[in-house]
């Protein structure tokens, strides 16, 4: 049930491309929102199912956005939430990654073992949004995948929203072409999956009903918190449409245009 307020949430996770930026510009009222939170001591993070940079990389767009934040503590990605899955499933994991060379730096630095043999036992393949992506990679990740190896997926998101309304092809769209050539259909971690509810829930320590997430998708940000019980507001500043939120059973709590409607919601009524 949503907080009669929007005051009254005491922690907010932002999605990052198509709510607060797109591509390397800041989406109108963006800093003045985060500037708005690290003044009245709201807690809130960035959340970002986009695989392909670690969370210190993360750090770095932000401040190029002159966006503030709290340093990786403030970062949270599909890779971090990957990397708790497979942890919690495999002692001492070894695991062989379709992804950018950050992702592959981001798991070592969680003690997973990452191996570009193609021929080594391992726990798990993990497909990425590579934007690194080769053929030869795909071909050890289909051979790899096709031995009965589990398969792994940092996000579902089809596309990531950059620029001038354009966009880049994202892990979504890879794993088809992968699942097409397999018949093996990945299991998805990242928004909206119940680990990244579990994820949110350790890491900032607050009950969920008084943690939104703001994003601009219905399948990954909408429903992560549909469906854990997270308060959930949308803005119409990247993919959704409303055509797309009245023809969905899943729709957010809240819509705003861009979160400079939502800065100007939190500061109604204030001198």
């Amino acid at each position: 049930m949503s907080v009669k307020n929007l005051n009254d949430i005491e922690c907010f996770i932002f999605d990052m491309d198509g709510t607060l930026n797109l591509g390397d510009t800041p989406i109108q009222g963006a800093r003045e929102l985060i500037a708005y939170l690290v003044n009245k001591g709201v807690a809130h993070y960035f959340f970002t199912n986009n695989s392909s940079k670690s969370p210190k990389q993360y750090v770095k767009k932000l401040n190029s956005l002159c966006i503030q934040n709290g340093g990786i503590r403030s970062i949270i990605t599909s890779g971090n939430v990957t990397a708790s899955y497979i942890l919690s499933k495999v002692k001492r994991p070894k695991i062989y990654v379709c992804g950018t060379k950050a992702l592959k730096r981001q798991l070592i630095g969680e003690d997973i073992e990452v191996t570009n043999n193609p021929n080594e036992k391992i726990d798990f393949v993990l497909l990425g949004f590579d934007t690194e992506l080769d053929y030869k990679k795909l071909c050890i990740l289909t051979d790899y995948i096709d031995s009965g190896i589990p398969f792994l997926a940092t996000n579902i998101d089809d596309v990531c929203p950059i620029e001038g309304g354009k966009f880049l092809t994202d892990c979504g769209s890879m794993a088809k072409m992968v699942e097409n050539a397999t018949n093996v259909k990945p299991r998805f971690l990242g928004k909206p999956a119940k680990e990244t509810v579990d994820f949110i829930l350790k890491k900032t320590g607050i009950n969920k009903d008084k943690i939104a997430i703001v994003g601009d998708r219905l399948y990954t940000d909408i429903l992560t918190a549909h469906n854990g019980g997270l308060i959930s507001i949308g803005v119409l500043s990247g993919e959704m449409t409303k055509k797309e939120i009245n023809q969905s059973e899943v729709k957010p709590e809240y819509l705003f245009d861009s979160v400079l409607e939502l800065l100007s919601e939190l500061t109604k009524g204030e001198i």
